[in-house]
């Protein structure tokens, strides 16, 4: 569990490129029942997705969202230090792909280039590695790109993924300035206090039958037995729901930090 926390760091600019081709997820009646599509949508909040053309990479996404943040901020390539390029669709296995965004977006060859790799949590993970980038002597500004094209290995039959995933590239500039302190909480903390949740609702029978096993040797009568056993039943699940409160308290409270200076551009390919 880490937290971190960067001061004089922070985002510049971001910007955003998607493939024009529209795929609602209304037309996934031949996986989905017709009378369950809207309530799947409303369930995932997923109307629709974007799906890039057979020969769009990744990269092909993401230099168009870096070409337009430089060109909307004036940035100048030769000010990138660093360039970091997160996807599990990359353009190739080998090489890496960050060096050949590096030659297309026209950065110097001084710029550091590095491919990084990860699921649901990547984009958080690689903007604190770009925050840690920038912060380092010597290094003014970071270019975070991160892009998917999941169209190319999502099966259109898999019923869980299909209607979950389209294609996207995004650029954010990091770099050092007068920015508010960023703080990131990078690891299993919360997946921890989910885990005590849900081991509490594990652990409910077993110490149930460790109650029934030294109350039935009290001489007791039974509704009483029953009517303490109710007790401590009920007892074990408000902590175990105090342990899921404390969970979402604590994610509200840590996670929700304001951003300055930050500038959002989308654009459509």
């Amino acid at each position: 569990m880490a937290f971190i926390t960067y001061n004089q760091v922070g985002i510049r600019a971001m910007a955003a490129c998607v493939p024009p081709k529209v795929v609602s997820n209304k037309e996934l009646g031949y996986l989905i029942p017709e009378e369950e599509i809207e309530k799947t949508i409303q369930s995932i909040g997923i109307r629709e997705k974007r799906f890039a053309a057979k020969e769009v990479c990744a990269s092909d996404l993401c230099f168009k969202a870096a070409r337009q943040l430089m060109t909307d901020n004036e940035i100048d390539p030769e000010s990138v230090d660093v360039l970091l390029f997160l996807s599990q669709t990359p353009d190739y296995k080998i090489p890496a792909t960050s060096p050949i965004l590096q030659q297309r977006l026209g950065l110097p060859t001084t710029t550091a280039c590095l491919d990084l790799s990860l699921g649901c949590s990547g984009y958080v993970y690689a903007l604190s590695a770009a925050y840690a980038y920038a912060s380092m002597p010597g290094i003014r500004r970071v270019l975070l790109l991160v892009g998917e094209t999941f169209s190319k290995i999502v099966s259109p039959w898999d019923k869980v993924n299909a209607p979950l995933y389209g294609d996207a590239g995004t650029a954010t500039l990091v770099e050092k300035g007068n920015f508010l302190p960023a703080c990131f909480v990078i690891g299993c903390l919360l997946c921890l206090l989910g885990g005590i949740f849900f081991s509490w609702y594990c652990l409910l029978p077993l110490l149930l039958l460790i109650f029934v096993f030294f109350i039935d040797s009290w001489r007791l009568n039974k509704r009483i037995k029953v009517a303490f056993l109710s007790i401590v039943a009920a007892f074990i699940q408000l902590f175990a729901y105090g342990i899921g409160f404390i969970h979402a308290v604590f994610a509200a409270l840590i996670l929700k930090r304001p951003v300055k200076g930050m500038f959002v551009r989308n654009f459509y390919k």
